[in-house]
């Protein structure tokens, strides 16, 4: 009748959707993009011209002259100390999202989602407000928004291949 001999042994198993390994390759890649769009900001607030800018924010904010141009000088300091602890901390939910994923475990499908909705939309509210870095901070700030613009399109395509019906049944028929 146009099927297939019975066979007990044959296995209905469907195997991995070739989008569960684009799912994992897109991980790797908003990963790199995203540690590369760190080095424009580190490398403009440890530039003379952040420099002068927060000291004169320090001025117009009340604080003495000599106060002010200290504060300043270890401003950029403190906030390549603090870009790189968070950076640190941001990274297992990458590693996590790494192991899990092409180990077809649905948690780390989940735990990318909420991740990558948090990015994407950090990463709108930071691009909605980038004008004045934009006016100030050069070729580096034309850098990091690129790189911004280009996260945020990985981000929203894996989304995109997370919610995918065949996707999402697969992580689900894996447990």
């Amino acid at each position: 009748y146009g099927t297939a001999a019975y066979n007990p042994q044959q296995s209905f198993e469907q195997g991995q959707p070739a989008k569960v390994a684009t799912l994992h390759k897109m991980t790797i890649a908003s990963l790199v993009i995203w540690l590369l769009s760190i080095i424009p900001g580190i490398i403009m607030s440890l530039s003379p011209e952040f420099e002068e800018q927060m000291r004169q924010a320090y001025i117009d904010g009340g604080m003495g002259e000599e106060m002010a141009s200290q504060t300043a000088a270890s401003a950029g300091t403190i906030g390549v100390i603090g870009t790189v602890v968070m950076a640190i901390v941001a990274l297992i939910p990458y590693i996590l999202v790494l192991i899990g994923v092409p180990k077809g475990k649905n948690w780390a499908r989940i735990l990318g989602i909420v991740f990558a909705i948090i990015a994407v939309l950090f990463t709108i509210y930071g691009l909605a407000t980038s004008g004045m870095s934009l006016q100030t901070g050069g070729a580096m700030a034309i850098v990091g928004l690129i790189l911004n613009v280009l996260f945020l399109v990985v981000n929203i395509y894996w989304l995109v291949l997370a919610f995918n019906g065949r996707v999402a049944e697969w992580f689900k028929s894996t447990r």
